[in-house]
């Protein structure tokens, strides 16, 4: 009689693997400053992109999931003596990877998968050690030019929705909800009334969005206008409330969503994208007016000071995601 693997299918192993490193609703924030203390502590190198053993966000959890899945798949196919997950060497993941780039997948897809293996396997694998191809900016096609289904829906049904991710560069998951099959919320700080205030002349949506990450969006100068038509009397502030200050209040208020729903017809990134292009003008044209320089100080073409500021209002840390994914050449 066949012995039974008391540690269970490598599949199961997995996703046993995966559960434990769920923190959906923690601070990725908070995480990263704990793990730069730690290892500044301890001498070890510090990834600051990066909080080992640890995932905050739903659809990242998912993507581990699968891609991890397909590769446990490709491993019984390949090596189907494997039993023991721990026991998978970081060769047989090389392998795998080299021969997703040999079937044609763009570097972009390679990455995700050598991202989420990564993650399960804890192996800290690089590009360079793989032997795969970099990912280029000129080959990213999301939210560049026409697509088929551009167009194939009614601008005037969902004008408030689309002005909102113009305004602010919201994430859809802020400007509607959306539930699973439980009917719990898939995200929890879905816009509301009370998560719009006015600073020093300025409207910001006060969001929380992915990993956790909590920023005030400040609205595009050009959209003031119509935010306000929008969204009527608009609270005026002091200061901007703190992260667990807007918590407290959007659990509390009792107000309902600003919107019940938003069409996926809508490529909203593209809308991001505008924003980033729209604000990083708006910035450059303040520095201008104020007597200042703008530098081209980043990749010879951009102010990285600007750059930076973008990056941080569309809930991003590194400039080089806001050049290749946002600003259109």
């Amino acid at each position: 009689m066949a012995r039974r693997n008391k540690k269970g299918s490598l599949k199961y192993q997995m996703k046993q693997e995966l559960a434990g490193m769920k923190a959906l609703g923690e601070s990725k924030h908070e995480a990263k400053k704990a793990q730069k203390a730690s290892c500044e502590a301890t001498g070890q190198k510090w990834n600051p992109t990066q909080v080992p053993g640890k995932i905050f966000a739903k659809k990242s959890f998912r993507t581990y999931q699968q891609q991890g899945g397909q590769f446990i798949s490709w491993i019984k196919e390949q090596e189907p003596g494997h039993k023991d997950l721990k026991q998978i060497s970081r060769e047989l993941g090389i392998r795998y990877l080299q021969e997703k780039q040999a079937q044609g997948c763009t570097p972009a897809t390679v990455s995700t998968t050598m991202a989420s293996l990564n993650k399960v396997f804890g192996w800290g694998l690089s590009k360079k050690e793989a032997g795969l191809k970099s990912r280029s900016y000129k080959q990213i096609t999301r939210s560049r030019g026409i697509k088929a289904h551009d167009g194939k829906y009614n601008h005037e049904n969902w004008k408030g929705q689309m002005l909102v991710a113009q305004a602010f560069g919201c994430r859809r998951e802020s400007i509607s909800p959306k539930r699973d099959k439980t009917g719990k919320l898939e995200h929890e700080f879905v816009l509301k009334p009370s998560s719009f205030v006015r600073h020093e002349g300025k409207t910001y949506a006060l969001l929380v969005e992915k990993g956790g990450k909590y920023r005030a969006a400040p609205c595009l100068a050009k959209h003031e206008k119509a935010v306000g038509e929008l969204l009527g009397d608009i609270k005026e502030v002091e200061k901007l409330p703190t992260m667990a200050d807007f918590k407290q209040l959007h659990r509390s208020c009792g107000e309902p969503f600003l919107f019940k729903s938003y069409t996926a017809k809508v490529d909203n990134h593209a809308l991001r994208s505008q924003y980033a292009c729209d604000r990083y003008t708006e910035l450059t044209e303040s520095k201008v007016s104020s007597g200042k320089v703008v530098e081209n100080d980043y990749r010879e073409k951009y102010d990285a000071e600007l750059v930076a500021r973008v990056s941080q209002d569309l809930g991003h840390n590194r400039l080089a995601i806001v050049v290749e994914n946002y600003f259109r050449d």
